[in-house]
């Protein structure tokens, strides 16, 4: 009777191993093609920034924030940059990382260094990676 409760232990760690090892490949997997992704997400953002696009949800595509404040809070921080800053000229990553959470999927924050007409600042961009699009879920300004 130990023997069987032995065996039928390792089974489960041996099962759960494996799950483990498979999302852990497909993680790393979308991990290595996400840059991609986003950096086409960011260009796309400062594009309808400069075209003036950025009055509203429609001007944004896909992004998906978590609640109305979150949203308008973006939409209101984007307007003051635009008073503010001026054009969009061109930008530098700084920082880049990426969070596999079991809920929202595969995280990337984007940390980048944005110049404009009137000087740079520092924008930090969250996508959530959908199949091959990196969607805008959070912005900030620092």
């Amino acid at each position: 009777m130990q023997d069987a409760k032995k065996i039928i232990a390792l089974l489960i760690a041996a099962i759960v191993g494996i799950a483990a090892l498979g999302f852990g490949a497909v993680a790393c997997h979308r991990l290595s093609t996400a840059p991609g992704f986003v950096n086409r997400a960011v260009s796309e953002i400062h594009a309808a920034y400069n075209a003036g696009e950025l009055v509203d949800k429609a001007g944004l595509g896909e992004a998906r924030f978590p609640n109305r404040k979150e949203e308008r809070h973006f939409f209101d921080t984007i307007a003051e940059v635009q008073r503010k800053m001026g054009r969009f000229i061109d930008s530098k990553t700084l920082r880049y990382g990426a969070v596999a959470t079991p809920k929202s999927g595969m995280l990337v924050i984007d940390t980048i260094r944005s110049t404009y007409e009137k000087g740079s600042l520092i924008e930090v961009y969250t996508f959530q990676v959908v199949g091959e699009k990196a969607i805008l879920v959070r912005y900030e300004v620092r």
